[in-house]
């Protein structure tokens, strides 16, 4: 197993992008990264694949989004945690 896949305590680990709905229903699965990645990685590479993410335009969440578009663009090294 390649190095970027190990953790720091040499376990095997990967990082899996989920999102659900309010039904908690799985609306999209981004998986296969390694444990390494920084977060906004993931995230950017799941908002700019042409069947990735997709957040609804016009509802509560699009100025989340917004947000989270202007970081990536910027480059920004900023960490967002949603709960």
């Amino acid at each position: 197993m390649q190095a970027t896949f190990r953790g720091r305590k040499h376990h095997p680990t990967q990082n899996v992008l989920a999102a659900i709905d309010f039904d908690l229903k799985f609306t999209y699965v981004l998986a296969g990264w390694e444990g390494s990645a920084h977060d906004a990685t993931i995230l950017a590479d799941a908002l700019e694949r042409e069947d990735g993410l997709r957040v609804a335009q016009g509802n509560e969440l699009n100025w989340l989004y917004k947000s989270i578009h202007k970081l990536i663009k910027n480059r920004t090294n900023t960490c967002l945690y949603l709960f």
